[in-house]
């Protein structure tokens, strides 16, 4: 008896109605999704480590801020070259998650894009108060910048994927 379906044309995949699926850590199936291409993992990859080195860095400000101001001078100008290599590296950070949020379709790249970048407008704006002496809203928005630079770089380092299938099991025990 023949098969009311016709086989493919030669060379051509057969077409399926379910899409490929993975179970989840509770064993329910979900169905695959893109994990983005090699050059935005690469790319995600090296944003997780600019965005953790600026984090790190930011901490390092505090520090040289806390020197200086127990009156060790030498603080201040080592403050300032780390506020620009903080820049450099932040900039990097941001230009990676870009490239894996746009062109690498890494999942969750674009949150982590828009963290970075909010985090580049404010570190110029930081550094012009720091060097205006305006620390009453210079050291606030410090703090701002290490809270942004954490969440930045823990963002960047837990895959999207990972986030919300602890979300849903942590929903299926309430």
């Amino acid at each position: 008896m023949a098969s009311p379906v016709s086989p493919p044309p030669s060379g051509a995949a057969p077409a399926t109605s379910v899409p490929p699926t993975t179970a989840t850590a509770n064993g329910e199936a979900r169905p695959d999704r893109p994990r983005g291409t090699a050059f935005g993992r690469r790319s995600m990859i090296t944003a997780r480590v600019a965005l953790g080195l600026t984090a790190l860095l930011i901490i390092v400000q505090s520090v040289t801020a806390g020197g200086f101001l127990q009156g060790r001078y030498g603080f201040l100008d080592t403050h300032s070259a780390n506020a620009g290599i903080l820049a450099l590296v932040l900039l990097v950070g941001l230009i990676a998650a870009i490239l894996a949020w746009r062109p690498g379709r890494v999942p969750g790249a674009g949150g982590t894009a828009v963290r970075a970048a909010v985090m580049m407008v404010l570190v110029p704006v930081e550094m012009i108060l720091g060097y205006s002496r305006v620390l009453i809203v210079h050291i606030p928005l410090a703090l701002l910048l290490l809270i942004g630079a954490v969440t930045a770089a823990q963002q960047a380092a837990v895959p999207q994927r990972r986030r919300k299938e602890k979300k849903s099991g942590a929903e299926a025990r309430s």
